[in-house]
């Protein structure tokens, strides 16, 4: 088989590279040999896709690759595909008649006419999913001109692409104004970011001469103008044609790889007689997952409002649109490879990790009853999602989600919110369930943690989840997957079901600043995403039962209970041990309240709040389920008016 010791050589490194991460997750003993072993390249071992309608890889279309493994390894297909997204696959390449889907040399510099190609199939077969979008031009919207680096004043017919990326060190960019005597045309810095220079070089190599960049095309010195744009983000990146994604690296100081003098990691490669093994390299969804760019809060809505990605990552490029997904280190015809079954319906086209869930679609299932509530759950798992993300100034808690909160808006069945917490619009008789629904977040991490404890917020209210930082989650879908990319029908059923079902035992209501009591169903209309800020909003009064001292306890062995009740205690703000609070929650005239905020089945479910004064904060959520116990009696809980910011 081998012809030259190099080629022995060259095979064995790419083999071993691969090997570390099999032993790792093996059980290995003295009588141990490593073996060579050969395996079927499949959908299934390639792309974990849980929405998955079947094999889009035809049977005699299959390619093999290899790997250098213990011989007590277990043959075990998950196993193999969380090796393989890690480490890539040893792919076999033929020479002759290769396999419709295969491994692929990915260059070392990008080259534009792979992600021409996507673009242009993607405009021809997928006006249905990728052209959908029914959004106005941003006003007064900027764009920088690729072939003068100047920022010029964008019209309706300019097609432009966007740029989504991680900002570094404050720098004299980050102050740029568009304040000048000059005219409409503002000249670039002499200087800038590598990656702008980069995201340049690739909009005019893909035929395009406009670009949006936030940090140049907003006036970062007019707190007026730049708020009117943040409320519009929706209308940007929806209405771009493609947004390029550098999700490399930490910041902007990176550039994009492959582009410009910098090259990307290099795959590895094997050549062997007259046959090549190529690595796969890691797996590209996984690459994005694990990068810096994930973990910034204005990614989240940057990445899921736009029609088109390109996603640059240290090996290779990733594209994906509301249909399909692909990448520069597999091959294959475009039938096979971006459509599931060769198909071009919107039924059976295979979406990636950003579109999985139908982002698309915020209307819900079609033709389905209450969609209403699908909508107003997936603007809560959207919650969920974005609340793991970190940010520069929490003061921008609201501001990088805006866009979400204006696309939910503008919805067949429009969903508005107050300070972020969300409630319906058309459906007057789900507008208090919503809200006490929405009103049920806790966080993953309490106070008492050494690590990721929530952080407040004081721009913000305590009972809204932009009062602070640290992801939540909703504790109806706390023991399942709740991303929105994984929530399969049934669960969003269940959830309405549950909310309907719902038991609310509190009366909720708005207080202004002059002291005016407003009903929540007659303020859900006028309530709007940019109105977020307003002052009037920020006193929400509960008028409901408070569970006496009496009611908790708590040891190491048994954890805690409510009414005698097995319950989870969730405190974002408060003492730093879970004994301490106890002791807090049993003094009779203690700071720490629980009210009892409503039942779903037979979860109960309590906000606890801190009183200060005239005013309390919202700091924790305590559930407990009475399932095989006796129903609890809730007729002596004392009534009281709480007035909460």
């Amino acid at each position: 088989m081998f012809r030259t010791r190099e080629e022995t050589k060259e095979l064995c490194a790419l083999l071993e590279s691969h090997k570390s991460a099999l032993d790792s997750i093996s059980d290995q003993t003295e009588d141990d040999t490593d073996e060579l072993r050969a395996f079927v390249l499949l959908k299934d071992t390639i792309i974990h896709d849980v929405s998955s309608r079947g094999s889009f890889f035809a049977w005699r279309n299959r390619s093999i690759y290899i790997d250098l493994i213990s011989s007590h390894f277990p043959l075990n297909s998950e196993q193999r595909r969380v090796h393989g997204a890690k480490q890539g696959f040893a792919v076999i390449r033929q020479p002759h008649e290769p396999p419709k889907f295969s491994a692929q040399v990915v260059p070392p510099y990008f080259d534009p006419t792979v992600a021409i190609g996507w673009i242009g199939h993607c405009r021809e077969h997928h006006r249905k999913t990728c052209f959908s979008q029914k959004n106005a031009s941003a006003i007064n919207l900027r764009l920088i001109n690729c072939e003068t680096l100047v920022v010029e004043q964008g019209r309706s017919e300019f097609s432009y692409v966007a740029l989504s990326y991680v900002w570094g060190s404050s720098t004299v960019c980050d102050q740029y104004s568009l304040e000048s005597a000059s005219g409409s045309i503002f000249a670039l810095p002499s200087v800038l970011p590598a990656v702008i220079l980069d995201a340049i070089a690739v909009t005019k190599s893909l035929g395009f001469q406009y670009l949006w960049v936030d940090k140049f095309c907003i006036d970062q010195t007019n707190n007026e103008v730049k708020h009117l744009q943040i409320t519009q983000m929706d209308s940007v990146y929806e209405n771009a044609e493609l947004t390029i994604i550098a999700a490399a690296g930490v910041d902007e100081t990176h550039g994009l790889p492959g582009v410009g003098s910098k090259p990307r990691s290099a795959q590895p490669i094997a050549r062997v007689g007259g046959l090549t093994v190529l690595s796969t390299m890691r797996d590209v969804q996984d690459s994005i997952r694990s990068s810096k760019w994930l973990t910034r809060g204005w990614t989240f809505q940057e990445a899921l409002l736009t029609r088109r990605r390109l996603v640059f990552t240290e090996e290779q490029v990733y594209f994906e649109c509301a249909a399909m997904n692909c990448c520069e280190s597999f091959s294959g015809s475009t039938d096979a490879l971006y459509n599931e079954w060769g198909s071009t319906s919107p039924q059976y086209q295979r979406p990636g990790m950003f579109e999985r869930s139908g982002w698309q679609k915020f209307v819900g299932f079609r033709g389905r009853p209450g969609n209403t509530l699908n909508i107003f759950i997936r603007y809560l798992t959207a919650v969920e999602d974005y609340t793991a993300r970190e940010l520069r100034f929490e003061h921008d808690s609201l501001n990088a989600f805006a866009g979400i909160m204006k696309k939910f808006e503008r919805a067949r069945e429009p969903i508005t919110q107050l300070w972020g917490i969300p409630t319906t619009i058309k459906r007057p008789e789900l507008t208090k369930r919503c809200f006490v629904e929405a009103l049920c977040w806790r966080h993953v991490h309490s106070c008492w943690d050494s690590l990721s404890q929530p952080i407040r917020r004081p721009d913000f209210p305590s009972w809204s989840w932009a009062g602070w930082a640290g992801k939540v989650e909703y504790a109806i879908m706390s023991d399942s997957d709740s991303m929105v990319s994984q929530l399969p029908m049934i669960q969003l059923s269940e959830w309405q079901q549950s909310i309907l079902n719902a038991a609310v035992h509190v009366n909720i209501s708005l207080e202004s600043e002059a002291g005016q009591i407003l009903e929540l169903n007659d303020k859900a209309e006028s309530i709007s995403t940019d109105r977020f800020s307003v002052a009037f909003a920020r006193v929400l009064r509960l008028q409901g039962g408070v569970f006496p001292p009496s009611s908790f306890s708590y040891n190491r062995k048994q954890r805690w209970k409510l009414l005698g009740l097995p319950a989870k205690m969730s405190l974002s703000q408060g003492p730093d041990s879970q004994d301490r609070l106890l002791e807090q929650l049993n003094k009779k005239d203690g700071s720490l309240l629980c009210i009892h905020i409503r039942d779903i089945g037979t979860t109960i479910f309590g906000l606890i709040i801190e009183m200060r004064g005239r005013v309390s904060s919202r700091v924790g959520l305590i559930t407990a389920d009475w399932h095989g116990y006796k129903e609890p009696n809730y007729g002596l809980l004392e009534q009281r008016t709480f007035r909460i910011v």
